[in-house]
Formats: structure tokens, sequence, C-alpha cells
């Protein structure tokens, strides 16, 4: 059973550091590879797959937390452990964007509220007119974007035609993939 988990970890680090920029390239967003770095980072810090498979906290033996409310929170002066100087803006944070940068990720892991990190996001890209726009998640629901929500898909085709470039990226136990959203 440790050689099944530690097999999903394997693949799931490889697609992430494989996987990303081909989604990126795919999406026509302009990013980094440090931008590519911190958020394969934060997702391989995210996601655990523990030596015990049976621990009951975790689902098939994996564990998705929720992004920390202060993951955004770094500055030139504060760096954190996954943006070292700050190269792009993320989501969650405690504190306000003040220094907009050209690219904003956005994580919706765990627990987190899909509804309402999308709704933020698109707050901000509207505010901050940001080049580039990563929504990571791991519970994509096109419910958010259509039926009576349609709005917010409305928002995002209007932010895109005025220069904003979006990239949905769901993740899972075996890895990232590209969820074609606009």
């Amino acid at each position: 059973m440790f050689d099944i988990m530690e097999e999903m970890q394997s693949k799931f680090s490889n697609s992430i550091r494989e996987d990303l920029i081909g989604i990126f390239r795919s999406s026509k967003v302009d990013i980094s590879p440090e931008v590519a770095d911190s958020i394969a980072s934060v997702l391989d810090d995210l996601f655990s797959f523990p030596l015990n498979p049976r621990d009951p906290k975790s689902s098939a033996g994996v564990t998705v937390k929720k992004a920390p409310k202060d993951l955004g929170d770094a500055d030139e002066y504060n760096s954190d452990e996954y943006n070292g100087r700050i190269t792009h803006n993320v989501i969650p944070g405690k504190k306000m964007i003040t220094k907009p940068t050209d690219t904003l990720v956005v994580y919706c892991l765990g627990s987190d509220k899909l509804e309402a990190l999308l709704a933020e996001a698109l707050l901000n890209v509207g505010t901050f007119h940001f080049k580039n726009v990563i929504f990571v998640t791991s519970k994509w629901d096109a419910a958010v974007v259509t039926g009576k929500k349609t709005q917010k898909l409305q928002h995002l085709k209007r932010l895109t035609q005025a220069g904003s470039k979006f990239c949905f990226v769901l993740v899972s136990t075996s890895g990232v993939s590209r969820i074609p959203v606009i």
C-alpha cells in the first residue's frame, strides 16, 4: 500500500512540474518560470500523501489542505516560503493587494469556497487589470458561471476583452489539467 501512495505522489509531483507550463501556454498566459515554480511548491505542500493511507482524516489516503489565509501576504520586504520576492499577487491573503503585478494566482483548495474566491478574483482583476490570471482549484463546478450565475461568465468575457488572460487549472491526486471556462 505504501508503494501505491509513493507512486501517486510521484505522478502528482511530475504532473505539476511538467504539465503546468503546457497548460499556461495553451491558455496563452505569459508567466515566468518563477510563478510556475511557486504554484508547484504550494500544491506540493497542500496535497499530502501520508505514509499511513488509513489515516481517518484523509480520503483514499490523500489530504487536500485549504490554502493558508495569509498565502498572498508576502511583500518585497517580508517574503513567504512560496513566493520569495514577489513576482505575482496571490489570493487568499489577509492583506489587500496594494502593489499589483501583472499576474494574479488564486488558490481554491480543500474547504475553500469556490464561488466566493471567484468573485474576489473578478473584483481584483477588474480593479487592477491583471494581465495573467491563474485560478487553481481542486473543486471546479461549472454552476458558478452557468444558469442563474451567467453574469460571472459575462464578466470573465469582458475582462478578457479588456486584455486579461485567464487560465483555470484543476488539480487532483493525479495531477493538473486545464479547465476550459472561456
